[in-house]
Formats: C-alpha cells, sequence, structure tokens
C-alpha cells in the first residue's frame, strides 16, 4: 500500500518548472534609455539589467514606441514597461511596481 501511495504522489507532483518569459520593454527617451549601435543603453535599462543579474533573470529588454509598448502591455500577458511616469490616468491600467519618484 505504501508503494502505491509512493507512486500516486510522485505522479501528481510537478516534474518541472519553468519561469515563463516577460517581454520587458523601454521607451526610447534619453538619456533614460537610448540606443548605440543597435545597444540599448541608459539609466532605466542599467538598473533593471542590475536588477536581473541579482534574481539571475535572463529576459531580454527590447526597446519600443510608446504606442506599441502601451498596447501590447494592456492586452497581453507576460509584459513589463518600464520607465514610465505615474500619473493618475495611468494608476488603474498598470500593476505598479517600486518607489514613487
Amino acid at each position: 500500500m505504501r508503494f502505491f501511495i509512493y507512486i500516486l504522489m510522485t505522479c501528481l507532483l510537478p516534474v518541472q518548472c519553468f519561469a515563463e518569459e516577460i517581454n520587458m520593454q523601454v521607451i526610447i527617451y534619453p538619456p533614460l534609455a537610448y540606443e548605440v549601435d543597435g545597444e540599448l543603453r541608459g539609466v532605466a535599462p542599467d538598473v533593471v539589467r542590475a536588477i536581473q543579474a541579482e534574481i539571475g533573470d535572463t529576459n531580454k529588454i527590447y526597446a519600443a514606441p510608446w504606442l506599441r509598448a502601451y498596447e501590447q502591455t494592456q492586452t497581453h500577458e507576460r509584459q513589463a514597461l518600464f520607465a514610465i511616469v505615474r500619473i493618475p490616468k495611468r494608476e488603474n491600467l498598470f500593476k505598479w511596481v517600486g518607489a514613487d519618484f
């Protein structure tokens, strides 16, 4: 009987767990974010990369025009849009992370 319970419990436990990729987007807005020779630079990408290094995250950061990034964040799951201004109009449109400056 114990063997049967062991097999049953083993089958019910998840075999593998994968973290789903998050689409990390930033708006080109110097000096917060800008591109040089196809490489994303600036304060915002540097801060996000430092956080990623600290937690072992490997999601890629993409530069996107404001409208595209905004629409994707509103209509798709697993989207992150950073270095945007928090205003009352946007308060309920996003799940905000971090401190207000």
